[in-house]
């Protein structure tokens, strides 16, 4: 980037491996101001750049503050311009402040870059020091460490800690301009607040708005008062109690499976069962849109990968034919993918696993609460409950808790227990959690009318959508792709949509293909259809407006 800093300059490396960074440089301070509310406070444009400027104001303001400036560059040109303060510096309290200004992608971003034309540009090269002052100046041996920075840097290699900050200078800029890592104000439901404004969230995985029900909060704060709010030790050792076994017999009761073990996280679940039961000459077959934990989990052991195409049984059935009947074979899916919202073919998927001996992993994150006649899952949806070797399902998501849990037979659950790290060496779910697990899955039992309602409110959204003119991918989960296509407009759609009141996500290369981009839609059952008819408007306004639709 070229960000720079007016006390310490953090040059670029060339192409060549020496260490340059160009930035434009007024002959004299220009004149700018910060303004927005009450405020209109002088300061003095000292140098800047393509991505940030370096101003001297009277008034300092907290790192990652937003201000608004309107500067005046030579030959009478002015520009307003959006930016966010990334580092700052004051000498002493009386001096002025000077602040390092990272500016966000804004509609005067253009103006901005014609107004630097009007500055001489000018290169500076960090000098080595003489050798012969060095000596004069340090010990031996800090010579010798200064002479091994020098020829690493001319080689174009820096330090871990300076990689960190170009790295974080980087993502200042990329997480202005994208709407990732917004705070949330209030609980995860139907609304939520954000930037001290209401919105309606569309963009979580809170599907049965289970987070905010009083029977699941009732159980949590009970448990707490009798338990604490920890487990105190790895399940090995002394942390299992009652509630995690409790919880494991319901809900391999809930998947249809003989046993089940709790992990702390669904990637860790995921990450955990492959590690224990994968070897050396095993094969794997994986969607190539499995979930980043299954891919991770598969690269952690020496077994051999393969990808077949999404949801391609075709594909499947020609990779399963390569090997002998014998050769261990394990076939992974997801059941209900979480970028694209579609369900895996599993009962075709099963027979192909039974006729070349392999066994079938199933990643239930996304589907369990969800889909399923009594919302047990995309094995339940399918036809085949019971009926897969292991089903890996998450807390977080359909039963609004935290956690992960891996059903299947006892063997299994018993290898898991004694030879996966991820389990022997973490602490613990707290008591707390297994609690309000097991009044979530009271609830979707006692209450069916969450799931019709979910599916209700899927299929208004998705009409409405589709009549506005968007491209919408019909799913049987709660999970919507809004199919944009280009990147930028996707990031431009996901913001204004934030301005209008809708929480949603963009999702962009490497998660999805770069014509594929798009807006994660999801919805819950606890929406009103006045909620996301309301949602729709706001759709209908920014879609008009960038012409996407």
């Amino acid at each position: 980037m070229a960000m720079l800093n007016a006390s310490n300059n953090r040059p670029h490396h060339s192409r060549h491996g020496r260490r340059c960074a160009q930035r434009w440089a007024p002959d004299r301070p220009l004149n700018a101001k910060i303004v927005g509310g009450d405020m209109d406070i002088p300061c003095r444009i000292i140098n800047v750049s393509n991505h940030g400027l370096c101003v001297e104001a009277s008034e300092d303001f907290p790192l990652g503050s937003y201000l608004s400036l309107q500067a005046e560059f030579p030959g009478d040109v002015s520009t307003d311009l959006d930016a966010k303060l990334v580092w700052r510096r004051q000498e002493m309290s009386s001096a002025p402040a000077v602040l390092g200004l990272l500016l966000t992608k804004r509609k005067d971003w253009t103006a901005y870059q014609q107004a630097l034309d009007t500055c001489p540009k000018q290169v500076w090269r960090e000098q080595d020091r003489r050798r012969g002052n060095r000596r004069l100046e340090h010990t031996e041996q800090k010579r010798k460490t200064s002479f091994n920075r020098r020829r690493f840097e001319r080689r174009g290699v820096v330090s871990i800690s300076q990689r960190l900050v170009d790295r974080g200078h980087e993502l200042d800029d990329w997480i202005s301009r994208h709407q990732y890592q917004r705070i949330l104000q209030s609980a995860s439901d139907t609304w939520i607040t954000t930037g001290g404004t209401r919105k309606i969230m569309l963009g979580g995985n809170n599907y049965l708005g289970l987070t905010q029900h009083p029977a699941v909060k009732e159980a949590a704060i009970e448990t707490i008062m009798s338990y604490g709010v920890g487990a105190g030790s790895v399940r090995m050792l002394g942390g299992s109690m009652d509630l995690h076994q409790r919880l494991e017999e319901r809900l391999a009761a809930f998947k249809g499976a003989e046993a089940c073990v709790l992990l702390p996280s669904g990637y860790a679940a995921n990450y955990a069962v492959l590690g224990a039961i994968l070897e050396r000459g095993d094969i794997v077959l994986n969607d190539i849109l499995n979930h980043a934990s299954i891919v991770d989990g598969c690269r952690s052991t020496a077994a051999t990968i393969r990808f077949y195409p999404h949801n391609s049984l075709h594909d499947l059935a020609r990779k399963l034919q390569k090997y002998d009947y014998d050769r261990p074979k394990l076939i992974i899916t997801d059941g209900v993918f979480s970028m694209d919202g579609d369900v895996a073919p599993l009962k075709e998927i099963l027979e192909l696993a039974k006729a070349s001996n392999a066994m079938l992993m199933v990643d239930d994150a996304h589907a369990t609460g969800v889909i399923g006649p009594t919302g047990r899952g995309t094995a339940e949806y399918c036809g085949v409950f019971g009926q897969p070797d292991i089903t890996v399902c998450t807390l977080s998501k359909g039963l609004g808790a935290i956690g992960g849990a891996i059903c299947g037979s006892r063997s299994l659950i018993k290898t898991i227990l004694h030879r996966s790290r991820p389990f022997i060496f973490t602490s613990a779910l707290p008591p707390a959690v297994c609690a309000s697990a097991l009044a979530a899955i009271d609830v979707i039992e006692s209450e069916p009318d969450l799931l019709t309602n979910l599916h209700r409110n899927r299929a208004h959204l998705y009409a409405g959508l589709k009549s506005l003119g968007y491209t919408v991918w019909d799913t049987p989960s709660a999970i919507m792709p809004v199919i944009i296509g280009d990147e930028e407009k996707t990031y431009a759609l996901a913001a204004l949509l934030n301005e209008l009141g809708v929480f949603v996500n963009a999702v962009t290369q490497p998660a999805v293909a770069h014509d594929l981009c798009r807006l994660r839609v999801s919805v819950m059952a606890t929406h009103t259809l006045s909620d996301l008819d309301q949602a729709l408007n706001a759709f209908e306004q920014a879609g008009k407006k960038l012409n996407i639709i």
